[in-house]
C-alpha cells in the first residue's frame, strides 16, 4: 500500500532518528571498549573487593596463581589496552589491579607469558619465593617456585610468548575518527555546504564513489545519501577489521593457553562472551544505519506525482501553491 505524502515524510524522519541513534550506539561502544579494564573503582565501603572498570568487556579471562585448580581464587583477564586480575576474596587494596594499561593514547607492553604472571603475583604481594623461578621476570633470580601455578609454568621451559593487541588499537584509533567525520560531515551538510566540497579522481567520480560534494553538484537528497552512505560502509568496513582482529588475538591467546591446560591444568581459558556480544550489535547498528539510509533514499525515489513537483500536500493551502526548492527538502537534512 503506497504511503501518503504526510506517512512518508513521517517515515523519512524515523528512519533519520534510528541511524543517528545506531550511530550514538556505535560511539558509546567504541568509548567502552577502549575504556575497560584500565582503571581500578573502589568497593563498597568499608572492606568491599574492587574491581577493574567494565571487567565483563574483557576480552580473555582464565584462572591462576592463588587458590588450587580448577577453583582458583585470582582470575586474570585480559582487555584491548589492558591485563589486569580480581581476586575478590583477598584485602580491598589486593582485590584487584592492573599489570599493563595504555599509555596515554599509545598501546601499553604486549601481554609476555609467563613474564605477566611473575609480575601480577608480585603486585599482589605473594611472597618472592612464589614468583622468582620465572627468570625472565624483572628482578627475579630462578630458583624454584613455590606456588604450584607459576612453578608448572616454569616447568615447561616456554620461551617468553607475547601477545599484542597495538594493530586492533590503531584500527579502533581510525574507526573514530571516521566516527568524528561523520559528525563534521553533518555540520557540513546543514550548515556549510561548501565545507564538503572536495575533487575526485574521474574513475572514483564515474562510479557513484565520491565522498563529498562534487565541483559540479548540488546538495540534492541523492547527493547527501551517496555522502553519507560512503562513510558509512568504511565505518562498518574499519569496525569489523579491528573487532574481528582483537577477536582473532583472543582466540590465538585462548589457544595457546588450552594448549598448557592439560599440564598445569584449571585455567578454563575463555573469550569475552560480552564483547563478542556488543561487537555483534555494534556491527548491526552500523548496518541498520545504512539501511535506514537506502530505505530513506527509495522512498525520496518513489514519490507521488504531486511530491515530484515540490508540493506538500499536508500544508497546501492555495491552488497551485508550492514551497521553495529549499523548503521542499529541508526534512531531508537529517
Amino acid at each position: 500500500m503506497a504511503l501518503s505524502p504526510l506517512q512518508r515524510k513521517i517515515t523519512r524522519h524515523a528512519l533519520a532518528a534510528i541511524a543517528v541513534l545506531c550511530l550514538v550506539f556505535t560511539s558509546a561502544s567504541l568509548l567502552l571498549t577502549l575504556e575497560a579494564g584500565t582503571l581500578q573503582l573502589d568497593g563498597d565501603y568499608p572492606d568491599g573487593p574492587a574491581r577493574l572498570i567494565l571487567s565483563s568487556l574483557a576480552l580473555v579471562r582464565f584462572g591462576g596463581i592463588v587458590g588450587d585448580p580448577p577453583d582458583y581464587q585470582v582470575t586474570l583477564l585480559w582487555f584491548l589496552n589492558a591485563f589486569g586480575w580480581k581476586w575478590p576474596s583477598a584485602s580491598w587494596d589486593l582485590s584487584c589491579g592492573i599489570v599493563h594499561n595504555i599509555d596515554g593514547l599509545l598501546p601499553g607492553a604486549a601481554l609476555t607469558l609467563p613474564d605477566d604472571l611473575g609480575e601480577a603475583a608480585a603486585r599482589m604481594r605473594l611472597p618472592k619465593s612464589d614468583w622468582q623461578c620465572l627468570r625472565n621476570h624483572r628482578g627475579a633470580e630462578g630458583g624454584i617456585c613455590h606456588n604450584p601455578f607459576l612453578a608448572a609454568w616454569d616447568a615447561e621451559k616456554l620461551s617468553p610468548t607475547s601477545f599484542t593487541t597495538a594493530p586492533a588499537l590503531w584500527l579502533f584509533y581510525f574507526t573514530g575518527t571516521v566516527l568524528f567525520a561523520i559528525l563534521l560531515q553533518e555540520i557540513g551538510i546543514r550548515w556549510l555546504p561548501a565545507l564538503t566540497r572536495c575533487y575526485c579522481p574521474g574513475l572514483v567520480s564515474r562510479n557513484g564513489l565520491c565522498p563529498c560534494l562534487k565541483s559540479d553538484e548540488k546538495l540534492t537528497p541523492d547527493v547527501r545519501t551517496r555522502m553519507r552512505t560512503w562513510y558509512l560502509v568504511l565505518l562498518a568496513i574499519s569496525y569489523t577489521a579491528a573487532s574481528t582482529l582483537l577477536t582473532l588475538k583472543g582466540l590465538a591467546l585462548v589457544r595457546f593457553l588450552k594448549g598448557l591446560d592439560s599440564r598445569i591444568g584449571g585455567m578454563d581459558a575463555q573469550l569475552g562472551t560480552a564483547y563478542i556480544k556488543l561487537s555483534a550489535f555494534t556491527l548491526i547498528a552500523i548496518l541498520l544505519s545504512v539501511l535506514c539510509l537506502r530505505v530513506r533514499q527509495y522512498l525520496e525515489q518513489n514519490k507521488s506525482w504531486m511530491e515530484q513537483q515540490g508540493v506538500d500536500a499536508t500544508t497546501l493551502t492555495e491552488p497551485g501553491a508550492k514551497p521553495t526548492d529549499e523548503e521542499a527538502t529541508q526534512d531531508l537534512l537529517i
